[in-house]
């Protein structure tokens, strides 16, 4: 009886392992089917996205294969099994102006013969249409707006956003060029990773603002100058200049705007000649690394340029700059910074800030430099 059974086990294991390779021999001898690809870019050598590429004949009918270009500006087309003689792809997409490429005798035959072909890579053209000054318009219009202060930024960008998808969705029924982009498209220019390395940074900002670093380092430069203008001003705009190369440049001078009022009213000098070095000083510094300014961080994020590309790149022209920048504000303010009796800086004891800043401080830092 067990003999009879593994017997029957072994045939149907035989017979299995039989018909999986007739099918495999089967799929092995069907060909591939042919392919028409190519790419598509812009006057600038851009890959375009999104363009419709369709497959026609010589007469206008309803196309033979259709295809939308990929992130690559990569498209591929797969042919009818009834090839004819003559055959025209046809690209468009929005704000470009449509192209229509013939395929040569040689390129058709290729295909009958079950060959693929790719095209030579396809340049759009940049089409100015009402589009385009309807964009430009709310554009302006929404930085008029946020330098009058009628709006507060973030509002003004929303309003120019609302008005940019309500001209994508009513102005077609007018005009076919009243065409942006839809919803969709407007998701696919939003950048992730620099929307939560931003939220990132900012909760890292709200946690070391409250520990007092910036307070207690700004009074600990008064104390080493001992009240001399001419050597604190280099050092404010030094604590300045590194603060601001891990922070966002408007905190940092709002942080240090304060004390370095204190100490100006201290010493019976305006205010302006310690504070126009300091955000100078955080304007330069503040590009040598990636999380320095949203500047940089929309460049590293479109570029894939990573925090040590930019700390290697740019830290020596920065420290140059910085080195310029001291002796021009020292000969700017050459009459504020004439030696004055040092004075006691009325101010609350200068305690050690909170032991949590330099471990924030450090570890965001650290993880920046391995990150990508």
């Amino acid at each position: 009886m067990k003999v009879r059974l593994w017997g029957l086990v072994g045939l149907l294991l035989v017979g299995a392992l039989a018909l999986s390779l007739c099918g495999h021999g089967t799929r092995a001898e069907e060909p591939l089917p042919a392919l028409l690809s190519g790419r598509v870019y812009d006057s600038q050598g851009q890959a375009v996205e999104g363009a419709s590429v369709a497959l026609h004949t010589a007469q206008p009918g309803e196309a033979l294969s259709e295809a939308m270009t990929q992130s690559n500006g990569l498209f591929a087309l797969l042919l009818p099994e009834a090839i004819p003689d003559s055959l025209t792809v046809h690209i468009e997409r929005a704000h470009f102006e449509e192209t229509d490429i013939g395929l040569s005798p040689a390129a058709i035959e290729a295909l009958r013969a079950g060959q693929s072909v790719v095209l030579p890579d396809t340049t759009l053209a940049r089409q100015t249409s009402l589009a385009f000054w309807m964009a430009t318009l709310i554009f302006v219009g929404m930085l008029v707006v946020i330098a009058a202060g009628v709006l507060h930024n973030t509002l003004a960008a929303l309003v120019g956003t609302s008005l940019v998808l309500a001209v994508s969705y009513l102005g077609p029924s007018l005009s076919e060029d009243l065409f942006i982009f839809d919803f969709s498209r407007a998701l696919g220019y939003v950048d992730w990773n620099v929307i939560f390395l931003i939220m990132g940074m900012m909760i890292v900002i709200a946690v070391v603002e409250r520990t007092g670093i910036f307070q207690w380092t700004a009074y600990q430069a008064y104390r080493l100058s001992g009240g001399r203008l001419w050597l604190l001003l280099p050092i404010l705009m030094v604590v300045t200049g590194v603060a601001s190369a891990f922070l966002d440049n408007v905190t940092t001078m709002l942080l240090m705007t304060p004390i370095s009022i204190q100490i100006a009213i201290a010493l019976g000098v305006n205010p302006l000649a310690l504070l126009l070095p300091e955000v100078m000083a955080s304007n330069v510094v503040g590009i040598s690394t990636l999380i320095g300014t949203p500047t940089n961080i929309l460049i590293g994020s479109y570029a894939n340029i990573t925090f040590n590309d930019f700390l290697v790149n740019l830290t020596p022209g920065v420290l140059l700059a910085l080195v310029a920048l001291v002796v021009y504000n020292e000969f700017i303010y050459r009459r504020e910074l004439a030696a004055r009796q040092a004075k006691e800086l009325k101010t609350r004891s200068s305690p050690w800030p909170n032991r949590k800043a330099p471990v924030y401080s450090f570890s965001t830092l650290w993880m920046s430099s391995f990150s990508g």
